[in-house]
């Protein structure tokens, strides 16, 4: 943002920030060795329209004639920078909805679990024990053994209800069907109704 004559010649320094000059300083004070390049350190650079730049500066010490000179090169990096942490950041939130998925799935077996266990499990066993004693009134009371039979069937009805209700609780036919707008219409009438 200057123009080089303008930097040529000058100490680095007040083109540092405040608060990076001093790591310009501690650089200034352990030049490299001659015809060495020092590895790459990254500053933060201050332009001289005030603006704050991060650069990747390379620094190399030139012998020539009995003077010594100090070469830097400097490459701007603040874009790819604030893209590496764009980057962190979306990595970050996609890391955080992948564990919140997790949940979400986590909290729907459980609750599917309950239901299975709560609901279609008690009427499966209710139905066998029907079935046991309307077997042992067969012979001995007809008239018994037929309601019992008669609640059995009730009892099978209720379990392919809940049956059916869990799966279309897992993926409602009608939001395949007709979409999201329907499907939640839907969901409100029978809450009302519940």
């Amino acid at each position: 943002g200057a123009a080089a004559g303008g930097v040529r010649g000058q100490s680095p320094r007040p083109l540092s920030p405040p608060d990076a000059r001093e790591l310009v300083r501690s650089r200034i004070a352990t030049p490299p060795q001659a015809d060495a390049m020092a590895p790459p350190v990254e500053a933060r650079l201050l332009r001289a329209d005030g603006v704050v730049r991060i650069v990747e500066a390379t620094c190399t010490l030139i012998r020539a004639r009995g003077e010594d000179s100090v070469h830097v090169l400097m490459r701007d990096v603040t874009e790819l920078r604030t893209a590496q942490a764009a980057l962190a950041r979306s990595h970050a939130d996609l890391q955080r909805l992948f564990t919140a998925q997790d949940r979400v799935q986590e909290g729907e077996r459980k609750r599917i679990a309950r239901e299975l266990h709560d609901d279609l499990q008690q009427t499966l066993a209710a139905i066998r024990m029907n079935l046991k004693a309307a077997g042992e009134r067969l012979v001995a009371d007809p008239p018994g053994a037929t309601a019992l039979l008669a609640e059995v069937d009730a009892l099978a009805g209720t379990a392919i209800d809940s049956t059916r209700r869990i799966v279309n609780d897992l993926r409602p036919p009608i939001l395949e069907d007709l979409g999201l707008v329907p499907a939640l219409e839907m969901l409100a009438a029978q809450f009302r109704q519940h």
